[in-house]
């Protein structure tokens, strides 16, 4: 087992490293990040010759005031936090946005009965956090505006946020559908005789 730190330190030249996930993995890109930012130089990378950089999509907020700002500090915008407008995962912890929660797919799509006493619940916990996300750069142009998907087999609050926070990305960012992409590699990869 190779530990992360030397495995760095045997990649000669290098001169940019990206972190990036999407949901808990956006969320643990930007912790990642800022450690490295803050072991580099002493763990690996000595010269800090590197530029450290992230890319946290549909990220929960990760810590407080005083981690947002450090984080803000130490990656500024190396850091970009990438997110859909009706996701409800970056709206978790941070209470300003807990509380928009309900109010993301209205009209065309009501929270249930149990979704305010759970939102509710999680705000009680966490109010006296001061959880907040971190800036986002502003040429990033953020958040994703998305519209609500009003397809049947997203007209429930559960189901459009699942929609939100995967497949709406893919259309919001352009990226083509996995299935015809993995289609057209598989036929690359055996073609016809």
């Amino acid at each position: 087992n190779v530990h992360l730190t030397d495995f760095f330190k045997q990649q000669a030249g290098l001169t940019s490293l990206t972190v990036t996930g999407h949901s808990l993995g956006g969320e643990m890109a930007s912790t990642a990040a800022l450690w490295l930012a803050d072991t580099q130089g002493e763990r690996w990378d000595m010269q800090k010759k590197a530029k450290v950089s992230a890319y946290c999509y549909a990220g929960p907020t990760a810590g407080n005031s005083q981690w947002a700002n450090y984080f803000h500090e130490r990656l500024g915008d190396n850091a970009h936090r990438i997110w859909n407008s009706l996701d409800v995962a970056p709206c978790v912890w941070e209470v300003s946005t807990l509380e928009q929660v309900p109010h993301l797919y209205l009209p065309q799509i009501k929270p249930p009965i149990w979704a305010k006493a759970l939102l509710d619940t999680i705000i009680l916990s966490v109010k006296d956090k001061n959880y907040t996300q971190f800036p986002a750069v502003k040429a990033d142009k953020q958040p994703l505006i998305s519209q609500v998907n009003t397809a049947a087999d997203n007209d429930t609050f559960l189901k459009q946020a699942i929609y939100q926070h995967i497949d709406a990305y893919h259309k919001l960012l352009n990226v083509p559908a996995l299935e015809s992409l993995a289609g057209t590699l598989r036929a690359k990869a055996n073609p016809a005789k």
